[in-house]
C-alpha cells in the first residue's frame, strides 16, 4: 500500500467509525424520556395541581371526614415526593399510591383496577428503600453502562450492522492481495485493526457519555418496568 493510500486509507476509516458512532449516539442527544407517567415527575406535578385544585374549588366539601383526610394525606405526599429525588421521591410515591389504593377499595373513586395500585404502591416503596436507587426520567441522564445495555435491547439491528459493516470495509479497503505469500501474522494483524476499528464504533459513544455522565455501577441492577393495564 503506497504512503497515499495509506493515508486516504485511514481518513475514510476514520470517517466512517465516527459516522458509525454518531449513529449509536443520536439517541443519546435526543435524549427521550424513559419513565413516562409511571414516575415521572411531570405527571405526578399535574396530578398535584388537579387535585389541590379541586381541594381549593371545595369540591370536597361535604365529603366523609375519612374522603377529605385521604385528600389531604395525598397532596402531602405528592408536595414531599415532588420536593425530593431519587429514593425518597419513590418512597413518597409509594404512599400516595396506597392512599389512592385505599380509596379505590373502598369504592370511593373508580379507575385502575385497586390491585394494580396497590402493585405499583409496593413497587415504588422496594425501589425506594435503596438509598442507592437512581432515576433516569431522560436518556440524556444515563451513565454510560445504562446506555450501553439501553442500545444493545433497543438498537440490536444497529450493532449488528454497523460493526460487522465496519470490520468488513476495513478488509475491503485493506489490499489483501498484496498480502499473498506472507506469514499468516500479516493477516492477523489486519483483522485484529478491523476488529479494533468495529468495537471503536461502540465504544467512543459509552466514552462520551463516560465523561459527562459517569460510567455508572457495573454492580447494581437496572430494572426496566412495564405498566400493563388488565382488561376483562
Amino acid at each position: 500500500m503506497t504512503p497515499l493510500r495509506k493515508q486516504v486509507h485511514n481518513i475514510v476509516l476514520g470517517i466512517l467509525v465516527i459516522f458509525c458512532s454518531l449513529v449509536l449516539y443520536k439517541p443519546f442527544l435526543d435524549s427521550p424520556h424513559l419513565t413516562g407517567s409511571y414516575i415521572s415527575k411531570e405527571f405526578y406535578e399535574e396530578v398535584y395541581e388537579r387535585e389541590n385544585d379541586a381541594l381549593s374549588f371545595g369540591n370536597y366539601k361535604g365529603a366523609p371526614i375519612q374522603i377529605q383526610k385521604n385528600v389531604n394525606e395525598r397532596l402531602n405526599s405528592l408536595r414531599n415526593a415532588l420536593a425530593s429525588n431519587d429514593n425518597e421521591y419513590l418512597v413518597f410515591l409509594s404512599q400516595y399510591e396506597a392512599q389512592v389504593y385505599k380509596l379505590q377499595k373502598s369504592g370511593s373513586i373508580v379507575g385502575a383496577e385497586p390491585i394494580l395500585t396497590q402493585a405499583k404502591s409496593k413497587t415504588l416503596f422496594l425501589l425506594g428503600d435503596d438509598p442507592h436507587v437512581q432515576i433516569y426520567n431522560t436518556l440524556g441522564e444515563s451513565s454510560s453502562i445504562f446506555y450501553l445495555l439501553y442500545i444493545l435491547k433497543n438498537f440490536p439491528v444497529s450493532i449488528i450492522i454497523l460493526l460487522p459493516a465496519t470490520f468488513i470495509i476495513f478488509i475491503l479497503m485493506y489490499d489483501t492481495k498484496k498480502q499473498e505469500g506472507k506469514k499468516l501474522s500479516s493477516y492477523l494483524k489486519i483483522y485484529l485493526c478491523a476488529f479494533l476499528s468495529s468495537m471503536f464504533v461502540l465504544v467512543l459513544p459509552l466514552i462520551a457519555i463516560a465523561l459527562q455522565n459517569g460510567i455508572g455501577d457495573i454492580f447494581y441492577p437496572i430494572v426496566t418496568f412495564k405498566f400493563y393495564r388488565h382488561t376483562s
